[in-house]
């Protein structure tokens, strides 16, 4: 199976490593690279439509997965063992970006996405030290909803923004667990 990984390497092989000895299956990835980052994966992905390499793209970057999905270029995965994950399991979240806010004059964060349908339906955890506090969004057609927030420091160091959604509960952590 080949997997094209936004992610960095050194936190995406141990879970493909794990995925592999679970599913029995070889797992060859692809690691984008910092010059060109998801839009190169992403363009890789158009480049190859007629002779489609990739079999897994994961990435965190909602508007390449957006522009993949629109032309046609994404389909669900649906390993052959998913019946063997618990039920609980299979809406669930839990989920991890780091980031470091050094530059930009309006905006300056990152976050995370989960649950995206279509481009109009989703939720969005950002930090952006202008803005002071972490947020966490509900979004539903196309209309964004402030569910909660935390007090963030507004500094340029990195941070780890971590969310976690177990069926409707959702737990947000800045540096924290």
């Amino acid at each position: 199976m080949v997997v094209y990984s936004s992610q960095d390497r050194e936190f995406a092989e141990p879970v493909l490593e794990a995925y592999e000895e679970r599913a029995g299956v070889e797992v060859l990835p692809k690691f984008d690279v910092q010059s060109s980052g998801t839009v190169g994966m992403a363009n890789a992905i158009i480049a190859e439509k007629s002779r489609p390499r990739c079999h897994l793209f994961g990435n965190n970057e909602i508007l390449n997965t957006l522009r993949l999905e629109g032309r046609g270029l994404l389909a669900a995965f649906r390993p052959s063992h998913a019946g063997d994950l618990a039920e609980t399991s299979k809406g669930d979240v839990d989920l991890s970006v780091r980031g470091r806010a050094i530059a930009g004059d309006v905006d300056r964060g990152d976050g995370s996405v989960w649950r995206a349908q279509q481009a109009r339906n989703s939720y969005i955890a950002r930090y952006n030290p202008l803005e002071g506090p972490t947020r966490v969004y509900k979004v539903e057609g196309g209309r964004r909803a402030r569910l909660d927030h935390a007090d963030a420091p507004g500094d340029q160091r990195w941070h780890t923004l971590r969310i976690t959604m177990r069926g409707r509960a959702i737990t947000g952590y800045l540096d924290g667990p």
